[in-house]
Formats: structure tokens, sequence, C-alpha cells
């Protein structure tokens, strides 16, 4: 490995250097994205109660296939920057944003204005003026890429702000990452476009959840005033008959009401309808009342309002208070209501 820095090889050649890698960087956990992708599907839970993770979604085979699709695609083009944006992400099996302005090509990242090509072989090339040694991460043998945090941080410029929440989630689901961190990198980095939307997705990201969709619901129940729900809720005293415990994607415990989110393989695998059925009789015998959420349900204002409206009647059974719902908040004025209520 030539230990020469990355920097130094840039001003001698022009060119940054894909094996000129600090030992930090390629030794912290903190810089490289699948430090999780190993966990096992079991964990523990609160008091050390077992959840079984491999009752959520699976997603770990799709971000593979993209890795897998990613990196022939690099080691094809041979380009010795750093790979970005999107790219980096596939790299690093973290979700790509379902929408997002950037086009669909491989992505990379230079240094200096001089060295920028905005085209190489089919490659889009930026420039990052604050890229550093410890930024540039090895996902792949022969492959460098930009830390997740790099990419978030670029990819703000592309997104929408649920997007770029969303992506938060994902990067914090899939590295050993927490949300001081990405509070660290923002303070500490001069202007770039995106940053104010990167400081509004902080204040509305929150650790925990097990799919983007699941994060999508959770933000859509904001919007309409709800309280704020807890993510991965397990209830006390109920596991399934392999002793795993149950949990929920959303939950507000005092009025015993939950959320779950059901892909199409909740409908389509057998082994998963049947798993929820015995979930949803479990979870109603407790006394908590569960609602099943789809992608119909968030599709659009009318059908997420009249799932509130129940959801909402259902606390108030449940607890004897009444709970109101507010017409959707864009989420613009979500993340500054977060901060109002901050500073009170």
């Amino acid at each position: 490995m030539n230990t020469t820095t990355y920097g130094a090889i840039m001003e001698r050649t022009g060119t940054p250097a894909a094996t000129a890698m600090p030992p930090d960087v390629r030794t912290n956990p903190k810089f490289h994205s699948n430090a999780k992708n190993a966990r096992p599907n079991v964990s523990s839970g609160p008091a050390g109660v077992a959840i079984d993770r491999s009752a959520k979604p699976l997603t770990a085979a799709s971000l593979n296939e993209t890795y897998i699709e990613t990196a022939r695609a690099c080691h094809e083009h041979n380009l010795q920057i750093p790979y970005s944006h999107t790219t980096a992400l596939a790299l690093q099996r973290i979700e790509l944003p379902q929408t997002t302005t950037l086009q669909p090509l491989l992505h990379a990242t230079v240094l200096q204005k001089r060295m920028r090509r905005s085209v190489i072989n089919g490659v889009n090339v930026h420039m990052w003026s604050a890229l550093t040694d410890s930024d540039i991460v090895v996902p792949a043998p022969g492959l460098t890429a930009v830390r997740p945090l790099v990419a978030w941080a670029q990819m703000s410029k592309f997104l929408d702000l649920e997007s770029l929440i969303i992506l938060t989630e994902s990067i914090l689901r899939h590295t050993t990452l927490d949300l001081d961190d990405f509070r660290t990198y923002v303070g500490i980095m001069g202007k770039f476009p995106g940053k104010r939307r990167c400081v509004r997705a902080l204040r509305l990201a929150r650790p925990g959840a097990d799919s983007p969709k699941e994060c999508e619901m959770r933000l859509r129940t904001l919007q309409f005033g709800m309280d704020q729900a807890e993510i991965n809720y397990t209830i006390p005293g109920l596991a399934y008959p392999n002793g795993t415990a149950v949990t929920l994607d959303l939950a507000w415990p005092d009025a015993q009401v939950g959320m779950e989110y059901n892909g199409d393989h909740h409908r389509t695998d057998k082994k998963q309808w049947r798993r929820d059925e015995w979930k949803r009789e479990a979870v109603a015998a407790k006394n908590w009342r569960l609602f099943t959420v789809t992608q119909l349900d968030l599709s659009d204002d009318w059908h997420m309002a009249t799932l509130m409206m129940r959801v909402a009647a259902a606390m108030e059974a449940q607890t004897g208070r009444r709970v109101s719902i507010t017409p959707p908040m864009s989420m613009e004025q979500l993340a500054d209501r977060r901060r109002r209520i901050h500073r009170l």
C-alpha cells in the first residue's frame, strides 16, 4: 500500500490516488458504512430481550445486488478518483433515494476545479473543495469512495427535504454513525449547496427505523400534528412462540396504539402473511389497536388524513382524551416548527 498522502499525490500529478489512504481511515469503523451489514438477524432489545430482525423487510439482498452491479461498472471505468453521491452510497450498501434530480450516471469527486471534467467516459465528475484524506474509504478492492457523511452532504443539493431525512436514517441504519456525527460534520463544514437543508433534516431524523418506508410513515404522522411516536417499540410481555419480542414500527404506548408498514411481500409471502396475522391477534389481545399502513395510505394527503383520523379516534377511545389532527404541514414547516419547540 502506497503511504504517500492523498493530498500530496494530487499536488504532484493533478489526480487523486485511489490507493493513498491513511491508516486511521482504513481501520476506523466510523468511516466504513458496511460495519453493521454483518449484524445477526436476532439482536438484543430493551433489557436484553431478543428481537427477531428477520421479521422485517429484507433489504440486504437487494442492497448487495446494487453493490455488485455498481462495483462492476466502476471497475470497468477504472477511474483513479473517489466515487461519490449515489455511487458512493451504492458501494457502501446504503439505500438510494427514490427521487432525485441527480443524473442516473456513475458519480465521482475531485478536490480542485482544474481537475474537474463534467463527464469522463460516462462518469459525472463533481468538485468538493472540502475533500480530505479522512473523507475517502475503500468500499471494494481497487475502488475508493467518499465516506457516507460526505455523500450525504453532496446529495442534499439534489434531494427534497423528505428524501434527505430518509437518506439520513438509511445511513444511520447501515453504519456506526449517529446523529451527533452528522451535526458535527455540518458544523465544521463551510458553506456548501444544500447545507440549510441538511440542518433541517437533522431536526427530524431519528435512528431506529428498519426501512425507508417506515421513516416516511413516521414523517407523515408528524405532518398531521401527531406526537412523536416511539420507533420499533417492544410490547412488554409479548413474544412470538420462538421467544423473540414483538415490536411495532411506530407506537404511542400511553394510548396503546401502533402502526405497521406492510410492503407487497407481506401479502405475497405466505410465511410473512401468517406471521402478521398471528401478530395482529396477539397485539389485540393485549388491548392494543394496530393499524396496517400500505403505500396507498402514503400516496397522498387524502388517504393519509383518513388514516390519521382513524388513529386519532382510536387514541381517544383508548385514553378518553381528545386527540386532534391538523391540516398537513410541509416538511419545511415541520422542521422549522421543531426548531421553535427546541428553543422553548
